[in-house]
């Protein structure tokens, strides 16, 4: 399992949306997006892909306590 996160303003910026101190450039996050598609790409290629799916923003996140 392989799990990736990103801050509220990571996720603005991933979206397009302006933030006060752009931590990653358009290059970076394009750079990014190649990366994973190739990474994806690879893994499904061997039959070790399971599944993709794309978190909902931090803002929105919930918080589970048993």
């Amino acid at each position: 399992m392989i799990l990736t996160f990103a801050s509220q303003q990571q996720y603005q910026e991933m979206v397009g949306q302006p933030s006060e101190q752009p931590a990653w450039t358009q290059e970076d996050w394009a750079a990014l997006g190649a990366f994973m598609q190739a990474f994806n790409r690879e893994l499904l290629d061997s039959g070790e892909l399971v599944e993709t799916r794309g978190l909902s923003a931090p803002v929105l996140r919930g918080v589970v306590q048993e």
